[in-house]
């Protein structure tokens, strides 16, 4: 690699979390000063840990925390990868410093000037609880995540 050559990094993130929140301000402040270019990826600790042995409390957790991640993927299908990081710094502290409610943080984001069209708002329902959008986005996600990274280990 020469010292020209512009690096690529990955950032995959749960709107939910707080690790990755912090890693994503991080990577922020990696591209102020070297010359990295980073892509945004929504996806889902709820997926990714669908079926694993977890607290219960974690379980509860994951059960709430999907719209965010489906009102992401479902603006970015839409707008385009474009969108994904704006809606993260809108809808991400939201969750992860201010402990809001899922549900509201999107419809804050939206009046906050930052959030998608009410159209994508619709996908935060819950799969089963809210209209067939959350559904087939829940379904995309799944999908997503094993051709991404097929499941290991117990």
């Amino acid at each position: 690699m020469t010292a020209t050559e512009t690096m690529t990094a990955e950032m995959w993130f749960d709107p939910i979390c707080p690790w990755a929140w912090l890693t994503s301000r991080w990577l922020m402040e990696v591209e102020q000063v070297r010359d990295v270019e980073v892509t945004w990826s929504v996806m889902s600790l709820a997926i990714l840990n669908d079926g694993r042995d977890v607290s219960e409390s974690y379980r509860e957790l994951m059960a709430a925390s999907g719209g965010p991640v489906r009102v992401i993927t479902a603006a970015a299908r839409e707008h385009g990868p474009r969108v994904i990081k704006p809606l993260y710094d809108a809808i991400g502290p939201r969750i992860t410093l201010g402990g809001e409610e899922n549900e509201r943080d999107v419809s804050a984001a939206e009046r906050d000037g930052a959030g998608p069209p009410k159209k994508q708002n619709g996908f935060a329902a819950r799969p089963g609880g809210g209209g067939r959008g959350g559904e087939v986005q829940w379904g995309q996600l799944a999908t997503s995540r094993r051709t991404a990274q097929p499941p290991r280990g117990p």
